[in-house]
């Protein structure tokens, strides 16, 4: 028999393991890349000309609620950043969807709206690299299409040109939305969208109450035996 000192702390750990052991746990980092077909042309000015850039996604390219640690745009050419170049991206769940946004810009912006990243970019860029923000946003697919809005806070235009995919390369993965010269009013493109990487940590999805899995029920049953063997001992 185990000794009075040792009796609950080994009850604790006993129901403690068995808890866990029916458990879900996180899983690890993933990538997502949303890149229609995988057909890219060249030569995209989004962030060397754009004052303000939209991109939804839709949710089919994400398996399950995420949390997403960052965001990536695929640069086509080596560019140099212009001075004091800094940008701010922000998330929202959207209903309008892909191949349904606004030219009001404003008009596009979802539910749950939250910043991602305030950043400054500054110096070159590789030609065939990824950039862009890092963050934690979490997204839930059920709820709707991802969008995400980039604004130029301030700095020249400048930066690499990026990849996109443009007519039946996207489908119905995702579209795009920009403006040049404003903050509301812009152009709305249909099957159109640049290159993006996302990288994501997947969230534990559990619906029903845990139920142990046959490998903690020994393990259990030491716990709940264990009670017993207490409570008979504390009634002599």
């Amino acid at each position: 028999m185990l000794p009075r000192f040792l009796r609950f702390p080994a009850l604790t750990l006993a129901l403690a393991a068995a808890t866990a052991a029916g458990h879900g746990t996180t899983a690890a980092a993933a990538t997502v890349i949303a890149d229609g077909s995988g057909h890219m042309t060249a030569g995209d000015c989004t962030f060397a000309c754009v004052l303000r850039y939209q991109q939804v996604y839709t949710s089919d390219i994400f398996s399950g609620p995420v949390t997403i640690d960052s965001i990536d745009f695929l640069s086509s050419s080596a560019g140099y950043w212009g001075r004091e170049a800094q940008y701010e991206a922000r998330f929202s769940v959207v209903s309008n969807g892909v191949n349904a946004l606004s030219a009001q810009l404003d008009e596009n912006i979802g539910a749950q709206e939250a910043r991602f990243e305030l950043r400054g970019f500054t110096g070159s860029v590789l030609a065939d690299s990824y950039f862009g923000f890092s963050g934690s946003y979490v997204y839930d697919p059920s709820q709707g299409d991802l969008l995400v809005d980039i604004v130029r806070v301030r700095g020249m235009p400048g930066g690499p040109d990026v990849y996109y995919n443009i007519a039946g390369d996207t489908g119905q993965e995702y579209s795009r939305a920009y403006s040049i010269s404003s903050l509301t009013d812009g152009y709305a493109g249909p099957l159109y969208g640049n290159v993006t990487r996302f990288m994501v940590t997947p969230l534990p999805v559990d619906p029903v109450p845990n139920v142990p899995l046959p490998a903690s029920l020994p393990l259990l049953a030491l716990g709940l035996g264990s009670m017993c063997v207490l409570r008979r001992r504390q009634r002599r």
